[in-house]
């Protein structure tokens, strides 16, 4: 059975409203023939541990090489109440295990050259075997459901067989790609732009002939990784400054977590 876990959950959707796509997405394949089974409660969605999950934190780490649990992945992720207010109310968790780590960037109706498109190629490369991965996705508040422009916001926290820079890709890909243009005169433009001092990029569309150009939807993109450890994060039809705070708060969580169980971040 395999989970592909989207930045959109509605793709048509999306493509009928930009034109293009920029997708970034994690995909875990699951080992096992069944789901795990959920239970629901107020604030999020979580999913119940496995015998093997079910192990002492201190015994995982040591089996597994100082790396964190699946209980302790999920409360990495940002509870919905602590993103800035009127966006999201409510986050569904899913854990994989023993799958992989694979990211997809997908730019349609521009065309990346030279650098830009071997940064592209990089990241569309990561595909790294996972030991446990918690993914939570979260729903938009009732106010700004079914409109044409619903937001969306991902979070993956992740621990790889092998320790790699999976996130520093996304800043390779704002200093290669600051701008992507349509081969087509008049048509769509990328703009890539580093998330303050973060591993991760918002990519801003716009459509039309120049000085007449209208934004279409955006998306952001990245995160942290840390050794084996890493946090990603998807959001698109996000503000830039409240996606700018998610990502922040998001990847200091991310710290403070790993520093809190002995395991080194480095700056």
């Amino acid at each position: 059975m395999t989970m592909h876990l989207s930045t959109d959950r509605h793709p048509a959707r999306a493509a009928s409203v930009l034109g293009l796509a920029a997708l970034g997405a994690l995909l875990l394949g699951a080992c096992s023939a069944e789901e795990p089974t959920s239970q629901t409660t107020d604030q999020t969605t979580t999913t119940a541990a496995s015998p093997e999950q079910a192990a002492s934190p201190e015994q995982a780490r040591s089996d597994s090489g100082e790396t964190l649990t699946a209980d302790e992945l999920t409360q990495i992720l940002l509870p919905a109440d602590e993103l800035p207010p009127g966006i999201m109310q409510d986050r569904a968790d899913r854990v994989s295990e023993g799958n992989s780590f694979s990211l997809n960037l997908t730019l349609n109706g521009v065309e990346p050259q030279g650098q830009c498109a071997q940064a592209v190629q990089e990241v569309n490369d990561v595909d790294v075997p996972v030991v446990v991965g918690v993914s939570g996705d979260y729903e938009v508040v009732d106010e700004l459901q079914g409109g044409a422009r619903v937001p969306s916001l991902q979070t993956i926290a992740v621990v790889t067989e092998e320790p790699v820079d999976a996130m520093g890709l996304y800043r390779a890909l704002a200093e290669a790609c600051p701008t992507v243009e349509s081969a087509t005169e008049g048509g769509a433009v990328a703009t890539m732009t580093r998330i303050g001092d973060l591993d991760a990029v918002q990519i801003l569309f716009e459509v039309g002939p120049q000085g007449a150009r209208q934004a279409m939807d955006g998306l952001a993109i990245g995160g942290d990784s840390v050794g084996r450890h890493h946090i990603y994060l998807a959001a698109s039809r996000l503000p830039e400054k409240e996606a700018e705070e998610i990502f922040q708060a998001q990847v200091e969580r991310f710290h403070q977590a790993l520093e809190e169980h002995g395991i080194p971040v480095e700056d």
